[in-house]
């Protein structure tokens, strides 16, 4: 309510963007590879990752390896396959639950470090929004929402718009009660 803004992780694939699609899909597809070249446990991922990036359940490794880097747009590519990893934790693959509550602890990691920066109370109200968390399949935000319970700040989620921007502007104009100006969020004027 004071103004004050606080952003964790969310700088892209490369630096940090722990717990988004492409974080999820990445791990997923490194566990179908894992798998495939015995280096890793066997995993629904290798039947359920590779149709939703366009190619047969069978396909093997390398043509995998052929697809994601000859993508003109690897990031999006590779992010296609989070709802399998999601999907996958849902049907009890372990694999994909590690990954999944991966992408959870981290996701936390990221709400209670602004909760923080921004010198929220304990028992302080959460907002969230994104594809992932907003998605079809329920695993991640299962997890998330159990993770939130026990955190510090007894954290009780409540879901906003899917569109990250609408979603900003709707908490701000909750917070504020007035005008809506994006241009004071550091996140929503880079859009």
């Amino acid at each position: 309510r004071e103004g004050h803004w606080a952003h964790a992780s969310g700088l892209e694939y490369v630096l940090a963007d722990e717990g988004a699609g492409w974080d999820l899909g990445m791990h997923g597809l490194r566990a179908v590879v894992r798998a495939a070249d015995g280096r890793g446990p066997a995993t629904l991922l290798s039947r359920l990752a590779p149709p939703e990036l366009g190619l047969p359940a069978d396909v093997d490794r390398y043509e995998l390896h052929e697809l994601i880097y000859a993508a003109p747009k690897m990031k999006a590519l590779v992010a296609k396959a989070a709802p399998a990893v999601l999907r996958a934790a849902t049907q009890g693959d372990e694999v994909a639950r590690g990954i999944v509550e991966r992408a959870a602890d981290e996701l936390l990691l990221g709400v209670e470090a602004c909760a923080r920066g921004v010198g929220l109370e304990p028992g302080s109200a959460a907002r969230y929004t994104g594809s992932i968390l907003l998605g079809d399949e329920p695993a991640l935000v299962d997890i998330f929402r159990e993770r939130l319970k026990n955190s510090p700040f007894a954290f009780i989620p409540t879901p906003m718009p899917g569109d990250p921007v609408e979603a900003v502007r709707e908490l701000i104009g909750q917070l504020t009660q007035g005008e809506v100006n994006l241009d004071r969020v550091p996140l929503a004027s880079r859009f």
